[in-house]
């Protein structure tokens, strides 16, 4: 956790999946892979989240801040579930592979983690979009990119639903090997 105290920390607010919807959403990224429509790389099972908000690189002295903020947020724990898959930033040029967590409380609990940290933080001038990095695609050719879409436009993931009963702080550190997130503070729903 943020070693040098001069040193800036790239950090962001995440929902954590649970262990299942990790294992479903890796199982279909394997079987996806393995039909060579793309290259590029699948999210590894540890980094799968949803970000509620990015928050850049973070001078150390912020970090209790942000900490006090987010611990003053007070939200109801609540389900959500799997929704389609979707990518970014267009469907004429891929970068990335989503998929979408349905319920009304997601914008909620990220327009108050918005609030919280008005003081620091420019608001995001774009509307939530609830959405989990599945994979960073790097090129698909031309003949597969039709295929492609239609792809992820016909998957059905298996129907779980979970209860989402906590956000986080984390770091992420960039490596050639792709990013490590470290979980610097848990915040518990009520």
């Amino acid at each position: 956790m943020m070693e040098n105290k001069n040193e800036k920390a790239r950090l962001f607010v995440a929902i954590n999946l649970p262990q299942n919807a990790r294992d479903v959403l890796v199982a279909f990224c394997e079987k996806f892979s393995g039909k060579k429509l793309f290259s590029g790389r699948c999210t590894l099972p540890e980094n799968l989240h949803l970000t509620l908000k990015f928050l850049g690189e973070v001078s150390p002295d912020l970090v209790a801040e942000i900490d006090e903020a987010l611990k003053n947020i007070s939200f109801q724990k609540f389900d959500t579930h799997f929704g389609s898959f979707g990518v970014l930033p267009t469907r004429e040029k891929i970068r990335i592979l989503f998929v979408q967590l349905v319920c009304a409380e997601l914008p909620l609990l990220a327009a108050q983690v918005e609030d919280a940290l008005a003081f620091q933080f420019e608001r995001e001038s774009r509307e939530f979009k609830s959405h989990v990095t599945v994979a960073r695609i790097k090129s698909i050719q031309a003949y597969n990119y039709k295929k492609f879409l239609q792809e992820i436009d016909e998957v059905v993931l298996p129907e779980i639903t979970w209860k989402v009963d906590s956000f986080v702080l984390k770091q992420s550190t960039l490596t050639q090997e792709g990013p490590i997130y470290e979980e610097l503070k848990r915040y518990e729903l009520f």
